[in-house]
């Protein structure tokens, strides 16, 4: 019993060991600047991102004041799937940066893809999806796709309690951050 314990204490070091060496270092990371919601992804997660999905959907909206700042949470159902909404408004068509938009099928209680705000009125975003044991990413900015199917060597899940800037650290030099943060909005017609 006391070898078991080791063995998963020693995997357990080794795998936060490893999400924090990888990539570039980040106190300088350009995901570092955005809004992080990551407390209260963290302590919402088994009422919404792995509860069985009646419990989930019986959700009641509500804030939440973190070291953060204040984090509204929200779950809303449409057809085959509900969203949970992890936002820094309540009002959902104010989307900010570092809000989480995280999309579950209903019947399979599945997570199905996780949107990442990063600019303001949510033109600009991450878009996670699960890849067997990794994760897939696009990034997009008004609608055009910057990067498609970036592979994040991680499961999905382990990102929605994980600091946003772990996103940019495992894309590594896959992704020039400071790029997509800056790329131009089109302007309105």
């Amino acid at each position: 019993m006391k070898s078991r314990l080791v063995v998963v204490f020693s995997l357990a070091l080794y795998m936060v060991g490893s999400l924090g060496a990888i990539g570039q270092d980040i106190s300088s990371h350009p995901l570092k600047l955005i809004p992080d919601h990551q407390v209260a992804r963290e302590r919402f997660q088994s009422d919404l991102l792995t509860a069985h999905p009646s419990v989930a959907l019986a959700f009641k909206a509500r804030g939440v004041d973190t070291a953060e700042g204040r984090s509204e949470i929200s779950v809303e159902r449409e057809g085959d799937f509900f969203f949970i909404r992890i936002a820094s408004k309540s009002e959902a068509e104010l989307e900010s940066p570092g809000d989480y938009v995280i999309r579950r099928d209903v019947k399979t209680s599945f997570v199905s893809d996780i949107k990442v705000i990063l600019g303001e009125g949510g033109s600009r975003y991450i878009l996670l999806r699960p890849k067997g044991q990794q994760t897939s990413m696009d990034i997009v900015v008004e609608g055009r796709k910057l990067y498609s199917a970036v592979r994040l060597n991680i499961p999905m899940y382990y990102l929605l309690a994980r600091p946003l800037e772990t996103i940019g650290d495992l894309a590594g030099t896959k992704v020039d951050w400071a790029s997509v943060l800056s790329a131009p909005a089109s302007k309105p017609e």
